[in-house]
């Protein structure tokens, strides 16, 4: 097995980090023994991996043991692309040669998280806030779910940084449409990432889901509430071709200005990375904070659900609030008009 370095090359600024974790590390089906032997095919695993063409051999890496599973920090010249298609190849591809050789209580699955920010090396470990979302991450209930209902040997899910860098562009062999959104919600944490399971694609559909991010599955006979309206489909003027005034489209505009999310570049970004793939596809985007919200709002206008869609955005990174229920009511009014939520 090998020993996470004590020499070479430490964390200081931005990284590329990679977390893992043996799902189900702590069963009471496994010894000891088992233990010991899945941690050795995990490492092996991940110096494969790591070795591809295209990537920062493990040895050039920071790399720190967690006991049921390992973190590695790439300097920042790491290729993100490589990551997610090469690396994720070639780990899958040895789990399952391993599994293929071992019974149940040796058997190998691995749920991954790929996130990129500051971290620094303090002497002892690694310390940073990029470190503690790319864990959050890893440990999602929403992530733990999709791969106990898939039962793949294989999970990654990157962060919405990676996506909207990385993912979302179809850079090289990544396929944006392998992924699927999910809520992140650990201790303090309340965010979105993205979850592909190599060699398989997409997720199944997440099941509603309890606050906290646990996923319930709908029990036989229940009854359904209907969405509220912002979440159902509407037959109206946004997407049917009709355009509304000028004066409409800015009071929309100054309402989503007043949603904090919307005020600044990153937070924005984040919000147009939660949109549909052919919304956010085609945005024009802008520096200036209120040319950019006309853009999105615009496009938006353009699909149907579109500016549904963004309601549900926003809703998920900022909350309830009373600036986004402004911008809730000036849409309704736009969409089912005057007699309208």
């Amino acid at each position: 097995m090998p020993v996470p370095a004590a020499e070479g090359w430490r964390p200081s600024g931005l990284c590329t980090i990679f977390v893992c974790d043996i799902a189900s590390f702590g069963d009471a089906g496994r010894t000891d023994e088992a233990r010991t032997h899945v941690r050795r095919a995990m490492y092996a695993a991940l110096e494969a991996a790591f070795a591809v063409p295209g990537a920062v051999p493990l040895g050039e890496c920071h790399v720190e043991d967690r006991g049921d599973g390992a973190m590695v920090i790439m300097p920042p010249h790491a290729d993100r692309a490589t990551c997610v298609t090469e690396v994720a190849a070639m780990l899958l591809a040895r789990l399952r040669v391993h599994n293929g050789v071992s019974n149940e209580a040796a058997r190998l699955r691995l749920r991954t998280a790929l996130h990129t920010g500051e971290a620094h090396w303090d002497g002892t470990g690694v310390v940073g806030d990029a470190v503690n979302h790319a864990f959050r991450i890893l440990d999602a209930p929403a992530f733990k779910e999709v791969m106990r209902a898939s039962g793949a040997q294989l999970g990654l899910a990157v962060s919405e940084a990676v996506y909207g860098d990385v993912v979302r562009h179809g850079r090289g062999a990544v396929d944006p449409e392998d992924y699927r959104r999910i809520g992140v919600e650990v201790k303090e944490t309340r965010a979105a990432a993205w979850v592909t399971l190599p060699g398989r694609g997409l997720p199944p559909p997440e099941p509603p889901a309890e606050p906290g991010g646990v996923l319930m599955a709908t029990p036989p006979g229940a009854v359904v509430a209907p969405p509220p309206w912002w979440e159902a489909p509407v037959e109206g003027r946004a997407g049917s071709g009709a355009v509304p005034s000028g004066d409409v489209l800015f009071e929309l505009v100054e309402h989503a200005l007043a949603i904090p999310q919307m005020t600044a570049e990153r937070s924005r970004e984040r919000v147009v990375n939660a949109l549909p793939l052919q919304i956010r596809s085609v945005i024009p985007r802008s520096f200036d904070a209120r040319s950019d919200t006309y853009e999105i709002i615009r496009t938006c206008l353009d699909y149907p659900g579109g500016l549904q869609e963004l309601l549900r955005a926003l809703r998920g990174f900022a909350g309830d609030s009373l600036a986004l229920g402004r911008l809730e009511r000036a849409i309704a009014q736009l969409l089912l008009g005057p007699d309208g939520p």
